[in-house]
């Protein structure tokens, strides 16, 4: 038999065969609607899931974006509070115990020659005063019952009690600004205190002048002058004199006179300054030998009051009745035979 015979035969039967099946049913209109309805749905849960997936992949990105930045700032922040404190004064005299924290450290003792540093809170008690010494010579005393916050290096934030500005008659760069709760007191080459109290603020000029910032407006003070500031913001002036009483506590706790080999000049002329008197002199030569003669020995832990009592009388000079506000200075006779057997002065 040939090959086409076969093929030929083979047909046949393929053609017998579906012939005998008969001709195959088309589904119904029901039936192709589900299978076109579940096939979209299949195909939106898929894109459904590429979706969810794909918006799971940006979270978890955004989150460890934030976690990087987290970390970064965190970083910072650690570096920054690293960084070595801003000093801003030292601890120059203390009379009693003078107390610092950093923040909400628990306070602790500042001795002599400490370092103050800005964010500092120092504080006295009813029995001690203390002195802190600034660039440019500037010095600022607490009273007792003080407590200050050293904000910056140029602004004090008297919180409790009062304080004193000496700037030695330098405005310059050292000028220190005094924050209280009802003004800032700017100094502007002067000697002044400030003293807080619960409903206003009294600021005292010695000498120079100050500026007294409000919430709307700036107001100076001149030497003489003494200023209440409310907490409602008026201001009420009176009259002071450089060695009233209410100076009296500064020359306590004056910085310590350095008395060996200074002359007998320098040492009246700090005694004059911390007690707000003008030095006179009886005459020339007098001013002239006070300027001269040298002095020796050690004056530390002494008042202004009691250092003269001890110094004078180891010279040549005696005080005279002068005015209240001045400080007569005048040579003491001797009884050595001058050429012609007269006293000398």
């Amino acid at each position: 038999m040939s090959e086409r015979s076969g093929n030929e035969e083979r047909e046949t039967d393929v053609e017998m065969l579906l012939r005998a099946i008969g001709p195959r049913d088309e589904p119904s209109p029901e039936v192709v609607r589900g299978i076109r309805d579940a096939v979209h749905a299949e195909w939106q849960a898929s894109i459904a899931r590429h979706r969810r997936a794909r918006r799971e992949r940006y979270w978890a990105m955004a989150a460890s974006l934030l976690l990087i930045l987290a970390a970064s700032i965190f970083g910072v922040e650690r570096a920054r509070n690293a960084r070595p404190p801003i000093v801003v004064a030292t601890v120059d005299r203390v009379d009693g115990e003078l107390y610092g924290a950093v923040a909400r450290e628990t306070l602790s003792p500042r001795a002599i020659g400490a370092s103050v540093s800005a964010g500092e809170r120092l504080q006295t008690n009813d029995r001690s005063r203390a002195v802190l010494r600034y660039p440019g010579n500037v010095s600022v005393r607490l009273d007792r019952n003080t407590v200050v916050s050293l904000a910056a290096a140029d602004r004090i934030a008297l919180v409790a009690g009062a304080l004193y500005i000496d700037s030695a008659g330098d405005a310059g760069t050292s000028a220190l600004i005094v924050q209280t709760h009802a003004a800032a007191v700017r100094h502007i080459g002067t000697q002044y205190q400030v003293r807080a109290y619960a409903d206003d603020v009294d600021v005292d000029v010695r000498e120079g002048r100050v500026a007294i910032r409000l919430a709307t407006s700036e107001n100076t003070a001149q030497a003489g002058e003494s200023i209440r500031v409310t907490n409602a913001g008026r201001l009420v002036r009176s009259r002071i004199t450089p060695w009233d009483q209410r100076w009296a506590w500064t020359a306590q706790i004056a910085p310590a006179f350095v008395l060996d080999n200074a002359s007998v000049a320098d040492f009246l002329e700090w005694y004059a300054h911390e007690t707000g008197r003008r030095l006179v002199y009886r005459s020339p030569e007098a001013q002239y030998a006070a300027r001269t003669e040298r002095l020796h020995g050690s004056v530390a832990g002494f008042d202004p009051e009691t250092a003269l009592r001890v110094v004078l009388p180891t010279t040549r000079f005696h005080l005279y009745e002068a005015k209240p506000d001045s400080i007569g200075i005048e040579l003491t006779p001797t009884t050595d035979p001058g050429p012609k057997g007269r006293p000398t002065r």
